[in-house]
């Protein structure tokens, strides 16, 4: 009885979530929202693909609160309009794994000593590198495309570890070694982490080698955009 009651509340706050999104993204004009609810809809049950699911949402909704016009889609996730400057998104989400539970715990029980954090078998900027490559054929000839990453991991995705990987990836590019990935501009990074020095927890790191240049309009307004965990309370009412 009490695994049917935790997936019924489940299914309602999934429920809840779709409604309000539903709402708030046709509210602020996205195109296409219905096709973007019917994923959600479609995924209700899988709390793992729900959540990746609505990183696009949060994605949308940065993108919409900053000027931007926004097309919920597939393959990639989000096409965007700024002062007619056409480009496209992908959104991809680092989940929270059982590793930055263990990570955490360790950094809790050491108390600002320094430990080795972390199991995974790549490191963190060639899990980027390679999801850039798995996504080069959603990737839209003639037009800037670029990544979003959401991540809920904290202890493998920082700012830093991001500047890493597009270091990465320009070598790539440079190289020829794979095909298509010099469609891609750059990362925009929605970090769990807001840097307070610099007051900001989303930051956008540009590939110069990109074949296709990004509007300088657009990198100005991506420079404006310095944060989305309070947007997206506030538009949840959190």
């Amino acid at each position: 009885m009490y695994v049917a009651e935790l997936v019924n509340q489940g299914k309602k706050m999934h429920q809840e979530f779709i409604d309000i999104i539903r709402n708030k993204l046709s509210e602020l004009g996205a195109i296409n929202v219905d096709s973007y609810i019917r994923k959600l809809e479609d995924n209700r049950n899988d709390n793992l693909q729900f959540d990746d699911l609505k990183c696009e949402d949060y994605a949308a909704l940065l993108f919409l609160h900053h000027g931007f016009s926004v097309e919920m889609r597939d393959s990639p996730d989000l096409r965007l309009f700024l002062d007619n400057n056409e480009f496209y998104a992908e959104v991809k989400h680092f989940r929270f794994k059982d590793q930055d539970r263990i990570d955490q715990e360790k950094m809790e029980a050491i108390k600002g000593m320094l430990t080795n954090i972390g199991e995974t078998k790549k490191d963190p900027w060639d899990q980027i590198v390679d999801t850039a490559i798995e996504k080069v054929n959603q990737f839209i000839d003639g037009k800037p495309n670029i990544l979003v990453i959401a991540s809920s991991s904290p202890h493998c995705i920082d700012d830093s570890i991001v500047q890493t990987a597009i270091n990465k990836v320009e070598e790539l590019t440079t190289e020829q070694k794979y095909p298509g990935i010099e469609k891609l501009n750059g990362v925009l990074f929605l970090s769990t982490d807001f840097n307070i020095s610099q007051r900001r927890d989303v930051y956008f790191y540009r590939i110069e080698s990109a074949v296709i240049p990004i509007s300088t309009i657009v990198l100005e307004r991506f420079n404006q955009i310095n944060g989305w965990h309070f947007l997206v309370k506030t538009y949840f009412g959190l």
